[in-house]
């Protein structure tokens, strides 16, 4: 923790009770979990921050967190090793740590694991490391070779779905329209083509690929008028 730094006044944010971490106790290995979006900017030098753009503090969570979502796509994860220069708050919330949100997504110790590594052993490996260096060599030639196809594929994803949005976010605006008739209108078609809310409000890669293929494909039948309909509903 920086001198003068206190991250109780964002409990209105946690919504819990943040304290620093015992001066005696050890910077816990943490992680941080990034959506593609995110990820891409990272690997390419480009991201700003590590926490999302109206957010105060940066969430950090422990391997006993266990995220909400299935990361279909395999993104994988940010480890904070104990070397980096900062110290986490406790957030109030069982293991989750905040800081502040400004840090640096490349500050010494901040490394990158596959969605396939073993976190509880990772960490116990971890605490003793000094170096990303170290964490990669722990990590070894399958997560390098991992690492060297994300970009990639975060790319292919991104086009992908920019591709799919142009018939999505009209047939959604229509579902989520203040007139009755445009939103029965909308729930017809969805019914039609065999999609349902969640295809259409789920984060992208939080949906499996055949669940994604299906709705690439149905959405190729959306009449054309839906879609004119949909980009000109009332929200």
């Amino acid at each position: 923790m920086s001198a003068g730094e206190d991250l109780q006044e964002f409990r209105w944010h946690t919504g819990a009770e943040p304290r620093p971490l015992d001066p005696e106790s050890p910077t816990p290995v943490l992680f941080r979990d990034l959506g593609p979006a995110a990820m891409e900017r990272w690997l390419t030098g480009a991201l700003p921050r590590l926490a999302g753009p109206p957010s105060p503090v940066t969430w950090l969570r422990t391997e006993r967190y266990a995220e909400p979502y299935t990361d279909h796509l395999g993104v994988g994860r940010l480890v904070l090793l104990p070397t980096v220069p900062w110290r986490p708050w406790y957030s109030g919330v069982d293991e989750c740590y905040v800081t502040l949100a400004e840090r640096s997504p490349y500050a010494p110790g901040v490394g990158l694991a596959p969605p396939s590594v073993d976190e509880p052993g990772l960490v116990r490996e971890a605490r003793g490391m000094r170096s990303v260096a170290e964490l990669e060599e722990h990590l070894g030639a399958t997560a390098r070779a991992w690492r060297e196809g994300l970009l990639p594929r975060l790319r292919d994803f991104a086009r992908d779905l920019a591709e799919t949005e142009l018939r999505a976010a009209p047939l959604r605006r229509m579902m989520q329209c203040r007139v009755e008739a445009l939103r029965e209108r909308a729930r017809r078609s969805m019914e039609a083509l065999g999609l349902t809310e969640g295809d259409l409000c789920t984060a992208w890669h939080h949906l499996s690929e055949v669940r994604r293929e299906h709705l690439r494909e149905a959405l190729k039948a959306l009449p054309k008028d839906v879609i004119e309909a949909g980009w000109e509903a009332p929200l």
